[in-house]
């Protein structure tokens, strides 16, 4: 058992959605050096915690800056690429969106999607029902339905990510539901709890399956092929101190597995942190979820799904007080699943991480203020305006180029582009818009940047960062969620 430490809210949505306490995982990192340098491993096995769930809450953004003048473009040839970009709108939903023209092809409701992207699961509650659709990705289409009584839904487990609750192989889904404010009088004049989940097979051939559990327990992750449901359980249950236990759920058999998932190296001290970004690899059975803490500094919690441990990279240490430049943590993978990447653009650290092996690398350091190409007012701009004044909840705010040679990550102003093989910025694009979430075009030629405040997608040439195209969309775009080619 495990007591965290209470940490400052970064902004009411994130801090009624994020708040988590975990083991310590190794040693921290002391001062980086300015440049890139090998590190050995510091991991460590520990456990996955994840914050006290309420009812999902979409990521939203909220910015008071000026919108940018219009650029000038350069003509280009069309491309094929389609994009899929969340917008808040309406209680949340998906545009897909025509990469050329920026026309919106069709809308579809926010769920969990299966690893292409072909089918996205979806929960719609009316009345003391709920309905759990299958819906083709392509066409909008529903194609196949089911309900349940009562008022279940997916999980939204961090900022950064998608909604929860689906296996990797796209055939086991896991929804929970929140108990009604009648029902939690009821636990607290008792002194007791009771959690909900329902596990159903994505093809709806069988009744779902209800999972009743005496006490506080929340959604945490699923392993690739379903066999396992991992659960945080909050103690005490009414009124949760902050004491969590990680426990396995063995969906098969039915049962909540005795014990906890701990810290094998039994040595950590108490930490706590707020889950940002998390990214869930098409293959094997890692999932990587980076978390800030003001206190013992960021890292990146690796759960191995499969065989129920976990291990834990510390990040650089430097600025970590600072929670308004937290915020700018982010992850990519390479196309093979091979090399993680986690960067911070306002404090202008980077590492590189065996994502394998779940060791880091490399590390190093930028200065995130001063970049090639920026000009000197740029120059100017950066050194009035430190990193406590970065106000915006980037979504998807980190990408890497399909040839694994370039990252871009979304700035306090503007994108950085980072060589994967130095470490090192090569330049600054647009160093004065307000870029929050960026991806590469499926050949990597080029690159969409949202600019969440004007609701303006930018289209732009990877090589120069000259602007190829621009148009608005949706109500409320929040992060581009995925760029495919069209088929």
């Amino acid at each position: 058992m495990h007591t965290a430490r209470k940490m400052p809210g970064i902004r009411p949505m994130v801090a009624g959605l994020l708040a988590v306490a975990l083991m310590a995982c190794g040693p921290a990192f002391g001062t980086v050096a300015p440049t890139a340098t090998p590190v050995p491993p510091t991991a460590t096995p520990t456990a996955t915690p994840r914050p006290v769930a309420a009812a999902p809450v979409p990521p939203t953004i909220a910015s008071t800056r000026a919108t940018p003048p219009t650029p000038s473009v350069t003509q280009a040839p069309k491309l094929d690429d389609r994009l899929y970009v969340y917008d808040s709108d309406q209680g949340g939903r998906f545009l897909v969106i025509d990469g050329t023209t920026g026309r919106v092809e069709r809308t579809l409701p926010s769920g969990a999607p299966n690893a292409d992207w072909t089918v996205l699961y979806a929960t719609e509650t009316t009345g003391e029902r709920t309905t759990v659709s299958a819906i083709e990705v392509a066409t909008g289409k529903t194609l196949r339905s089911t309900t349940l009584d009562g008022h279940f839904s997916l999980s939204w487990t961090m900022p950064d990510s998608l909604l929860a609750g689906l296996s990797r192989d796209g055939q086991t889904l896991v929804l929970a539901t929140e108990p009604s404010r009648d029902e939690i009088a009821t636990f607290e004049r008792e002194n007791r709890w009771v959690s909900r989940f329902a596990a159903l097979d994505t093809a709806f051939q069988r009744p779902a399956r209800i999972i009743e559990l005496d006490g506080n327990f929340s959604y945490d992750a699923l392993a690739p092929y379903g066999s396992t449901l991992y659960l945080i359980e909050h103690r005490p249950p009414v009124h949760p101190t902050g004491e969590y236990a990680v426990r396995a759920y063995d969906l098969a058999a039915g049962t909540l597995l005795p014990g906890v998932i701990v810290d094998k190296s039994a040595g950590g001290a108490v930490m706590a942190g707020y889950p940002l970004s998390q990214i869930v690899p098409s293959g094997g059975s890692w999932v990587y979820t980076l978390y800030r803490n003001s206190h013992d500094g960021p890292f990146i919690h690796a759960l191995e799904a499969d065989n129920r441990f976990a291990i834990c990279l510390d990040l650089p240490q430097a600025g970590k007080e600072d929670e308004a430049a937290a915020l700018f943590w982010g992850m990519a993978l390479s196309r093979y699943g091979n090399t993680l990447y986690a960067v911070n653009s306002a404090l202008g650290q980077i590492a590189e991480i065996d994502a394998g092996g779940a060791s880091v690398r490399r590390i190093a350091t930028f200065d995130p203020r001063v970049a090639a190409a920026a000009g000197p007012l740029a120059r100017l701009g950066g050194w009035l305006a430190p990193a406590v004044a970065a106000k915006q909840l980037t979504m998807r705010g980190v990408a890497l180029s399909p040839d694994g040679k370039t990252i871009l990550a979304v700035g306090e102003r503007g994108l950085l582009a980072i060589d994967t093989a130095s470490l090192k910025v090569t330049r600054r694009i647009a160093p004065d818009a307000a870029v929050g979430s960026v991806a590469f075009s499926a050949d990597g030629r080029s690159f969409y940047a949202l600019d969440a405040a004007s609701g303006t997608l930018q289209r732009r040439d990877t090589a120069t960062g000259a602007v190829l195209g621009e148009f608005g969309v949706g109500a409320h775009p929040a992060g581009i969620l995925r760029v495919e080619a069209r088929r």
